[in-house]
């Protein structure tokens, strides 16, 4: 038996502010993290059953219900602050390539968009946007989370 009742709990980068039932995460609550995202939602035993994720600069995840997200997919490329601006779904609303500190790098044609470099299914690897060289191999669960959810360079883009 654990803390039961409203209040909050810290570790490392997070901190949750909600509802406790036998010391576990369990009614309504936000999990904050430091880097500016949150999960908010309905949680139950220590997991969130419904709900959802906004990252630092606004953009709302999709509900965890629901069975997709469009987000930078081939259907809509656009970046979120494209879709901000109000930019057009077509080949002129796409402002941006991948930026990476000062200088604009373009995402290689079939390759995935993973923040720490890019996907490239041919080499099977994340590699340097400086460099082009692989840097490291991702397991089979990270692959399919990158070539299902992470924008993918396109020709004309």
């Amino acid at each position: 038996m654990g803390y039961t009742g409203e209040g909050s709990y810290s570790l490392g980068t997070c901190k949750y502010i909600g509802e406790f039932k036998d010391g576990c995460f369990h009614g309504k609550g936000t999990v904050y993290i430091k880097a500016g995202g949150k999960w908010t939602g309905t949680w139950e035993k220590g997991q969130m059953k419904a709900g959802n994720y906004v990252f630092g600069d606004g953009l709302e995840h999709k509900q965890i219900t629901e069975s997709g997200w469009a987000y930078c997919s081939a259907s809509d490329p656009r970046f979120f602050e494209e879709i901000k601006k109000g930019n057009p779904n077509d080949k002129t609303g796409i402002e941006y390539t991948t930026a990476r500190g000062e200088k604009e790098v373009a995402l290689p044609v079939g390759c995935y968009d993973f923040g720490e470099g890019y996907y490239d299914p041919k080499k099977l690897s994340i590699c340097s946007f400086e460099t082009g060289d692989p840097t490291r191999v991702p397991d089979k669960e990270e692959k399919e989370f990158i070539v299902t959810k992470c924008r993918k360079g396109m020709k004309g883009m």
